[in-house]
Parts: structure tokens; sequence; C-alpha cells
């Protein structure tokens, strides 16, 4: 323990005393009557003690002190701490403050200073970064002295910090954990953004197969047989099979849908505009002549049978009929329309 007051001694006006003198590396305070502590450039003489009536002298050390000591000092997050070594010298700034004060250590009371200075600076740091803790610790208590509030002056500071071997090592797990922790982190994140590229391009994709193939049913026959052909030039004779079979299907729906209003009697030449009438009389000689080159004798012995059930009006029922002969059989009989398109 280090006190900086060294001595205490009561004046009174009488007897006559000698002038105080200060020794080297001290300085002298007084305590005049109304209590005020006073530290005179030059000390009272023995008119001044007279006239000035102090009750008090004391006699404070301002020599410097050179003192050292070992703390812990927590690194960033406050996991593990460096250990610091610190070495400085203090000396008494204002010896009147350091009397009112009652400073009885005054390297403890600059101790706990540096201490709190340190720490500050140290939370910045991991556990890894000793060598920049430290470089920072130095810069910032060493440049300038450091007066502080109880009259202390600190100057010469020098800190060397470090971590034990269990410290470091621990550090080091903890640095390699955090290291891993953040590649798994970009590899999840790295993924999540390739799938989300996948998926646009696939939503892209299907947008654009959408539009190409309502384009080409749009189109129709002709427009889906010229897209096979397109993907494969070899698929010749494959789209004019699809041509043929789409035409032959739409004909085969349009023989039936004709039978169906012949038989039915729905269907009077009579009744229809000329335009149309010659239209009727085309379609029902294109049936014939396909139902004449199909079935041959035998069509034409069962038309001319029918004919004759039918009557003049409905003459090309029985072509109708051969017609559809020609494509596959339909197997469920066709019911006539009824209401007031009966046969009269």
């Amino acid at each position: 323990m280090t006190n900086p007051v060294l001595s205490r001694q009561a004046l009174r006006r009488l007897p006559f005393q000698r002038r105080p003198v200060a020794d080297p590396g001290t300085t002298l305070v007084f305590q005049r009557a109304n209590g005020q502590l006073v530290a005179p450039a030059h000390p009272y003489t023995t008119g001044d003690i007279w006239w000035r009536a102090p009750r008090a002298m004391f006699v404070v050390d301002t020599s410097p002190h050179a003192e050292s000591f070992t703390c812990d000092l927590p690194c960033g997050g406050d996991a593990l701490y460096f250990q610091a070594e610190v070495s400085f010298t203090w000396s008494v700034h204002r010896p009147e403050i350091v009397v009112d004060n009652n400073i009885s250590d005054a390297a403890a009371d600059c101790q706990g200073h540096l201490i709190a200075a340190m720490r500050a600076v140290t939370r910045k740091f991991r556990p890894h970064a000793s060598e920049q803790a430290e470089t920072a610790v130095n810069a910032e208590l060493f440049q300038v002295p450091a007066d502080l509030l109880s009259g202390l002056r600190i100057t010469g500071v020098s800190v060397a910090l470090r971590l034990d071997p269990d410290q470091l090592d621990l550090a080091r797990k903890l640095q390699i954990a955090a290291l891993e922790q953040q590649l798994a982190e970009t590899r999840v994140r790295g993924q999540a953004e390739i799938d989300k590229i996948n998926q646009d391009a696939e939503l892209e994709r299907r947008q654009e197969r959408a539009e190409y193939y309502s384009t080409v049913f749009a189109q129709g026959s002709l427009g889906i047989a010229g897209s096979m052909l397109a993907q494969d030039p070899s698929k010749v004779a494959g789209a004019a099979e699809f041509m043929v079979s789409v035409e032959q299907q739409d004909r085969d729906l349009a023989i039936r849908a004709m039978k169906v209003l012949v038989d039915s009697d729905q269907l009077r030449i009579g009744e229809l505009d000329p335009a149309v009438q010659a239209v009727v009389k085309r379609f029902t000689a294109l049936v014939t002549e396909v139902g004449d080159r199909v079935a041959g004798g035998a069509l034409a012995g069962g038309s001319a049978t029918h004919r004759a059930e039918v009557g003049p009006a409905s003459g090309s029922s029985a072509e109708l009929e051969a017609a559809g002969n020609t494509t596959q059989p339909d197997p469920s009989p066709v019911e006539p329309l009824r209401g007031d398109s009966e046969p009269r």
C-alpha cells in the first residue's frame, strides 16, 4: 500500500514555530481555519502562519512511483479472457485533492482506473486477436497522461496480453465451430438460390410450351402435323397417317349426323334453300360414291330396298348407311330425334 500523504501536523500561532520547508519530492498542503485545503506554490512563512492561521499542515509525496500488476480482461462475448501484465507510473497531480479525498492507496486507485479502461477496449476483440487487442490498449492508455479525479496522474502505461494454453485451445475450437456454421449457412443459401433458379426456369419452359401448343392446336390438324414434322422430319408417314385419320374421323362424324337426320325424316330437300339443297345433294352423292366403292353390289341392293320404304324425299338414307359402313361400325344404335320431327 502506497499512501501519498506522508504526515499531518497541527499548527498554532504561539509559540512561534520555524518556517516549514518541504523536502525534495514532497509538497505542503495547509488547512485553513474554515477547513479549505490549499497547496501554495511557495510554503508559508512564519508571518503567513501568523496572519493566515492554518490549523494543520500535510506533507504529500509528489515523486513518481512505478507499479505493476496482473489481471484478467474479457474478450468479445465475455466467454474467454486475456491475461494482462500491466506496468505504469503514478504521481500526485493535485495534492490538495488527494488530501481532501483521503487517498490512502494510490496504486490501487490507479489500478482500478486502468482495469476499467482496458476492459472497455478488449471486449471489442475476439480471443484469437490478442495482438490486435494489445496494440489497441497501449494506444488508448499510453499516448497521454491520465489525470484522475482523485488528484493522481498515471503515465507510462504498458500492457502485454496473452491467452493461456487452455483458453487458446478453446478459442480455436470456438473459431472453427463458427466457421463451420458459416459454411453450412452459405451452402444452404446457395442451394436455395439454385433451386429457385431451376424452379423459375421450369415454370418459364412450361409457359413457353403451353403457349406453343395452344398456337399449334388452334391451327387444327395441319398445325399438329406440321409440329410433328418440325420435331422429326423422318416422321412424314406418321404425320400423313395422322392427317388421314383426323379427316376420316371428321367424315365419319358428318355421315352419322346426316344419317340421323335422314332416318328421322328431319331433312327435307324441298324445304331448303337452293344453295343448301345443292350442298346436301353433293354430300349425298359423295356418300353414295364412297358406299358404292366399299360395299359393291350388296350395298346397291340394300339401298334399293331402303329407298322403296323411305320414299323419294329421303332416298339418300341407304347411301348414308352404306357410307357409314366403310368405316368402323357403330356399336350403339343411334336413336332418332323425336317430337315435331317424327315421320308423318
